[in-house]
Parts: C-alpha cells; sequence; structure tokens
C-alpha cells in the first residue's frame, strides 16, 4: 500500500468513526426525547415493570396478575404481569431507586436511563462484534450501526422503563463472544459452546426474548467444529449440548420459581389468543392468514416509525382484514413496495458478498440471520397464541434483532454500490434517519400531549 493510499484508507476510517460517533447521539438524544415526552407510565407495559422494580426493593418478588397491584398492608404481596419476568434488571433498577430516595421521579428516571445506557451498549457491542467478522466492510459496519441506532422503535422502547434493552445486550454480547471465539484457532467446539452457554444463561435471567442467543451459540460450535475437522456433527453437538446445559444450569432456580408459582416453567398471565387449542393455527387458515399478513407489514413499518405507539397510520392490510377505523391513516402503497424492494436488494447483496467474507464472516452473517428468524418466529408465537391484540405492537418486540438487521441490510446494500457509493453509504444513512427521526419524534409528542 502506497503512503497516498494508506492517508485516503486513515481518512476514510475516521469519518466513519465520527459517523458512528454521531449515531450515537442521535440514538440518545432521540431515546431522551421520547423519555422527557412520554409521562411516566405511559411506555409500554411500563406501570407494570415499574411495581416490579418497588417489589423488589422491599424485598419481595411479586405474584403474577392480570392486575397492577401494591400491597394496602405490610402482610400482602406486590402483584404485577410482569412477574414471569426474571429479576436481574429490575434488581439494577431497584438499587439505584432506593439510592436515589424511592419517589416516583426516581423510579421513572432510574429505569430509562437504564433503558438507554444498555441500547448504547448493545449498539457498541454489535458494532465490536461486526468490526472482527467483517474487517475488509468498514462502511458496512458503520451504516448498520446508523440503522440501528435509527430506527425509532429501539429509541422509543428504550425509552421506557422495561428490559428489552437488557435483552437485546445480551444477544449482542453473544454475537461478540461468538466472534471473539471463531478468531481463536485453538478453540474447541466444546469450549465455544462452554462460553456461550453461560452467555445464553445469563439471558435467560434477563429476559426471555434473550433465548435469541442461543443462535451464536450453535453457529459458533458449528463453525469451530467444521474447522477442526474430523466427525463435525460430533463435536459440533457435543459444543451445543454442553453449552445449553450450562445455560440451563445458570436459569435452573428461576425456572424452579416459575414452576413452582404458576406450575409452568415460563408462564405468561395474559392470554388472548383467539384459538382454543394450538392446533387451530392450522384449522383456521382464515384467521392465521390475515394475522400472519398484518404481523409482518406492521413489523416492517414499525420498526423505523412509531405508528405501533401513536397508533395513527396503519398498515393497509390492517385496514382490509381487520376492519377500518376512520381515526387511521393508512401507509401509502409505494411504501410496502419500497420496503420489499430494500429487503431484496439487501438479500441479493449479501448472495454476492458472501464469498468474499471469511469462514468467521459467514458464521457471522448466519448468526445475525439466524436471531432475525428466531426474533420474528417469537412474535408471530406472542400474536397466534398468547395475545393477539398485540398485532400493532409487535415492532416493540424487534429490538432484539435490530442490530443484527442493521448490519445486515448495510452490508448487502454496500455489496451493490460502486465503491464510492459504499463510502458515501453510512453518512446518507445518517442524514435520512435524522429528518425521519425528527418528524417521529414531533409526532410522537403530539399524540401524548
Amino acid at each position: 500500500m502506497t503512503a497516498p493510499e494508506a492517508s485516503n484508507r486513515r481518512s476514510r476510517t475516521i469519518l466513519w468513526q465520527a459517523t458512528e460517533a454521531a449515531a450515537i447521539v442521535m440514538y440518545v438524544a432521540f431515546a431522551l426525547a421520547y423519555a422527557l415526552t412520554i409521562p411516566h407510565g405511559g411506555g409500554p407495559d411500563e406501570r407494570g415493570h415499574a411495581m416490579y422494580v418497588r417489589a423488589l426493593a422491599d424485598g419481595q418478588l411479586p405474584l403474577p396478575s392480570l392486575e397492577i397491584e401494591a400491597p394496602e398492608r405490610p402482610d400482602q404481596p406486590y402483584a404485577t404481569p410482569q412477574a414471569h419476568h426474571p429479576p436481574t434488571f429490575y434488581a439494577l433498577v431497584a438499587a439505584i431507586y432506593v439510592a436515589l430516595g424511592r419517589s416516583a421521579e426516581a423510579l421513572y428516571l432510574s429505569g430509562r436511563l437504564l433503558s438507554i445506557a444498555m441500547g448504547v451498549g448493545t449498539l457498541l457491542v454489535t458494532r465490536a462484534a461486526a468490526l472482527r467478522a467483517f474487517p475488509q466492510r468498514r462502511e458496512a459496519v458503520a451504516g448498520g450501526l446508523v440503522i440501528a441506532a435509527g430506527a425509532a422503535t429501539s429509541q422509543l422502547v428504550a425509552a421506557g422503563l422495561n428490559n428489552e434493552t437488557a435483552s437485546s445486550l445480551v444477544v449482542a454480547l453473544a454475537l461478540w463472544v461468538c466472534a471473539r471465539a471463531l478468531e481463536d484457532d485453538r478453540a474447541s467446539p466444546v469450549a465455544v459452546g462452554v462460553r456461550l452457554g453461560a452467555v445464553l444463561g445469563l439471558g435467560l435471567l434477563v429476559k426471555l426474548t434473550a433465548a435469541a442467543a442461543i443462535v451464536p451459540l450453535i453457529a459458533g460450535t458449528v463453525a469451530v467444529a467444521r474447522r477442526a475437522g474430523g466427525d463435525t456433527r460430533r463435536r459440533a453437538f457435543a459444543g451445543i449440548v454442553a453449552g445449553i446445559a450450562i445455560a440451563g444450569a445458570i436459569a435452573a432456580p428461576w425456572m424452579a420459581h416459575n414452576m413452582q408459582v404458576s406450575g409452568h416453567i415460563f408462564y405468561n398471565v395474559t392470554q388472548r389468543s383467539v384459538y382454543q387449542r394450538p392446533i387451530d393455527v392450522l384449522l383456521m387458515p382464515e384467521v392465521t392468514i390475515p394475522l400472519l399478513l398484518v404481523t409482518f407489514e406492521e413489523m416492517a413499518h414499525g420498526i423505523f416509525w412509531p405508528n405501533w405507539y401513536a397508533r395513527s397510520v396503519a398498515s393497509r392490510l390492517w385496514g382490509i382484514f381487520m376492519g377500518v377505523n376512520r381515526q387511521l391513516h393508512f401507509a401509502p402503497v409505494w411504501l410496502d413496495g419500497l420496503i420489499v424492494a430494500a429487503i431484496g436488494a439487501a438479500g441479493w447483496g449479501l448472495a454476492r458478498v458472501r464469498e468474499e467474507l471469511s469462514d468467521a464472516g459467514r458464521a457471522i452473517v448466519a448468526a445475525m440471520l439466524g436471531i432475525i428468524a428466531l426474533g420474528l418466529a417469537g412474535v408471530l408465537w406472542q400474536t397466534l397464541l398468547v395475545d393477539s391484540h398485540i398485532v400493532r405492537w409487535g415492532p416493540r418486540y424487534a429490538l432484539m434483532f435490530v442490530p443484527s438487521l442493521g448490519m445486515l441490510l448495510a452490508l448487502g446494500w454496500g455489496a451493490l454500490l460502486p465503491e464510492r457509493g459504499r463510502e458515501a453509504l453510512p453518512l446518507a444513512l445518517l442524514a435520512a434517519l435524522v429528518v425521519l427521526d425528527l418528524f417521529a419524534v414531533l409526532h410522537v409528542a403530539r399524540f401524548v400531549g
């Protein structure tokens, strides 16, 4: 590499680092704007999460209930629909809440600021994993960070007192541990499985959605087993089993608690499914197909626009299948086409760039795709079998896979652009998302005001 080429490369790297720093500032600024705009208890299930914190601050574990109730006497328990969540995140909030004086302001301030901080951690850890996996695609890493930071859902959910960003942070940590393990030529599948199993176990003590950390566990152990040669399947299987065993041992006490309280390892007091039996998902296609289509469209629209919170812009399929509400403004047809085209282009680009990636890079791409797929499957399970009322709230559960989605979109789009286009992509995305997010936060401010 000549001196001018090295200087040009350094200049581009500095530009991308500055873009990444601006993306983090954008994320924090808009998340704080939502936190200051939305009244206490106005975030998704925020009052229930707050009651959980109050219970821990008073030395209790809350009991599951459809109602959110504080005890009227010292011998009564706290109750909240969020009682099925593990206590890890809430314990951190409770410690800050108690230190700040136990006021309502301290409660929501503690939870919201900690949530935003964990959201920043998710972005930075995902970036670190991507840098190890795609070092030759530095601009894609910057662009992916911009997309993830600019998603209105990420900012809005992080601005509330909830454990979503804590869960997404664990999934990002699993990706990073996987990327680190793939750099170690001496690592064995069992050793990698144990490391990632510990992360998965931690995730299960944060929130069930962090179970997506099992995808990097599988991707990492399989990649290491292939590199080692010999009986690949046996080696990979041994690593996966070791990881799951470690995770199960870590999460077992909480699972035992759930079994004792409710008779189920995982429980949720909200049961508003339109089906009487799970088999009805297949036997009632006239219900299942509309729910699936509306959920996918709401997810596509709602990740980058808070229509699911303000309930002012709905998918066109919502109007067709769920009935027209005159207070709703449907998203334009061209938006559906643009979303499909953007996803298709990213997929085409990923197929083209795949051969340029190292084995580690391909493993991380597979892990990110798996995280997205598992996240979508979780939303569909929730919609179909637990609570069909959350169809228009589905995007709030996308927080766990938005960082992976951002990285893959930027990587795929960049592969289709000439060199100058790839270099300009992160800045172009940053400018577009700042404008979109500004409109989004003003829209939510008008709605809650």
